[in-house]
């Protein structure tokens, strides 16, 4: 006799999950997580009513952090009680942690799918430490150019590409530096300047005030930046403090002989001329300007027949000296005695100079 087998009953497996549905999945900050594993047991028999399937798996509300979204289906038949895997795909952190949502649909034996969930998160990507990176308005090479009162327009320095925290992330520029500028330049120091992280906000590089000269006078402006504790890099301009502007001032007029003196005329009629001699005078044109005559004799009658001398004029700075040339007289039987005038205006300001008899 025998008795037969008894029949095979189509029964799909039952899958645990480790971790458990419902468990936070965190991903590390290298973009990874640990697969699932799904571990069947209880099954028997073959073929679809004995088959239970996992996924296809999906993420949703990930965003560019899960670029990755799908996930192969895992199939365990009848009897087995091999563990498989469900493998997470990567994803890519953000500046801020990522939530999304795991979910496997498992169906047994064909049966309607019942999703099985987990919550995963993506961290926020690690800051890293980048010093900013400063650009300058006007640019280094530069040349700046102060104005006749000293001040200059302070230079820009505006930073960008910057992140993290401390001394790694800190892009220093000065202190500051002005050199070869001599009297022009009596302060040379200026205050550094700190940029950390991802800051983009603009700081000045004040410049101090020069103090003009008689002479335009170059000099160097240095700014030594350092990006995250480096060797620092000098940043260089020129800068040109101009020269001290000239005042209009019409020169200072000194008589040889001064005026008072008798000019005693020869028997020839002749006299030597009255030597006029500028000095402290600056600038150019009429304020700058002093004039010396028409001079005129005055009551000399028959003796001086000609009685007016050509106007001199002494401009600026000018240190030439000038003659008032007298006319020759014309002796008479009794001395003559008469009176030269000439007025002299200094920036067209008049005042009369009488020079003797």
């Amino acid at each position: 006799m025998v008795c037969p087998a008894a029949p095979v009953v189509n029964t799909p497996p039952t899958i645990a999950y480790n971790p458990v549905t419902g468990t936070t999945i965190n991903y590390t900050t290298g973009g990874t997580a640990t697969a699932i594993v799904a571990t069947p047991s209880g099954g028997s028999g073959s073929g679809a009513a004995a088959t239970t399937t996992v996924g296809a798996c999906t993420i949703s509300g990930g965003g560019a952090a899960f670029p990755t979204t799908n996930i192969a289906q895992l199939s365990f038949v009848g009897n087995t009680v091999t563990a498989q895997n469900i493998n997470l795909p990567n994803c890519v952190p953000q500046v801020a942690a990522t939530n999304a949502t795991l979910t496997c649909p498992e169906s047994q034996g064909g049966a309607a799918a019942v999703n099985r969930v987990w919550p995963v998160v993506c961290p926020a990507a690690p800051v890293v430490n980048t010093p900013p990176t400063i650009a300058y308005n006007p640019t280094t090479g530069t040349t700046i150019n102060y104005t006749t009162g000293g001040t200059a327009t302070a230079i820009v320095a505006t930073p960008s590409g910057g992140s993290g925290a401390g001394a790694a992330a800190t892009t220093t520029v000065g202190a500051c530096t002005i050199s070869g500028g001599g009297a022009a330049f009596p302060t040379t120091n200026i205050a550094q300047l700190s940029f950390v992280g991802n800051t983009v906000t603009a700081q000045n590089i004040n410049l101090p005030n020069c103090v003009p000269q008689v002479a335009a006078t170059n000099a160097t402006l240095t700014c030594p930046e350092s990006r995250g504790g480096a060797a620092a890099v000098n940043r260089v301009w020129p800068v040109v403090c101009p020269a001290a502007p000239i005042g209009n001032t019409p020169p200072t007029i000194a008589y040889n002989p001064v005026t008072g003196t008798t000019i005693n005329y020869t028997t020839g009629g002749t006299a030597t001329a009255i030597v006029a001699t500028p000095s402290g005078g600056s600038g150019s044109g009429a304020a700058a300007t002093t004039t010396v005559g028409a001079c005129t004799i005055s009551g000399g009658g028959a003796a001086f027949p000609t009685t007016n001398i050509a106007q001199l004029s002494f401009v600026g700075n000018t240190v030439t000296a000038q003659n008032i040339n007298l006319p020759n007289c014309v002796p008479q039987v009794a001395a003559t005695n008469a009176t030269l005038t000439c007025p002299e205006s200094r920036a067209a300001l008049l005042r009369s100079t009488a020079s003797g008899r």
